[in-house]
């Protein structure tokens, strides 16, 4: 693992450590072998986590398995790739989970199936999602942290800084708070000020 990542990861780490059951079971799935998690962490596939728009959205769950005493800090991992690209089937935050976090990827409508702002509500629902089966999975619900690359950087900074109502979306679990308590933005994009690039890049 490279310095930079070492150093962003530990940053998020550092902040959220202080701070349903699955409606669908698991199904079988080859994780990518980059992500391939030790023995001692349980990966759950295709959890249900609510709709987005008329179809139903997932997440790949990571987590101890033998979970620590206290209920455990917990990191959303949001996959990049334009927007357009990419899937939450590889949790690039798992590794966590041999760690004592409970991780998730969350699967977001990409842009060629829904315009903006679809994605930030997606990711909005993980998170109210996460924080309203909290107890079921052992999780700390005033210390989730969220983490991205690229794409899915630009959309935890997002996370960390939108908070007005017509970003949540209806995808489930209205009422429930949105809010993160950290944030770690791995080469993400946050200035769209450049007309000449924000209409390659904004998922449009």
């Amino acid at each position: 693992m490279k310095p930079t990542r070492i150093a962003v990861c530990l940053l998020l780490v550092a902040a959220v450590s202080g701070f349903a059951e699955p409606t669908n079971p698991p199904t079988a799935r080859t994780v990518p072998p980059k992500f391939a998690s030790p023995p001692s962490v349980e990966v759950l596939h295709d959890v249900v986590i609510g709709a987005g728009g008329t179809r139903t959205l997932h997440a790949e769950i990571a987590r101890p398995k033998d979970p620590p005493a206290t209920p455990m800090p917990a990191v959303l991992w949001i996959h990049g790739g334009g927007w357009n690209g990419g899937s939450h089937i590889s949790n690039a935050a798992q590794w966590l989970a041999a760690h004592g976090y409970f991780t998730a990827s969350i699967e977001y409508r990409l842009s060629d199936e829904a315009k903006w702002p679809a994605q930030i509500e997606d990711c909005k629902l993980g998170v109210r999602w996460l924080r309203a089966n909290a107890a079921q999975y052992s999780v700390n619900p005033d210390r989730i942290g969220c983490w991205g690359h690229s794409a899915g950087g630009h959309l935890v900074a997002c996370l960390g800084t939108i908070d007005e109502p017509e970003f949540e979306g209806a995808g489930g679990y209205a009422g429930v708070s949105s809010r993160v308590q950290a944030v770690v933005d791995f080469c993400g994009p946050v200035d769209f000020s450049d007309g000449r690039r924000t209409t390659i890049i904004l998922p449009h």
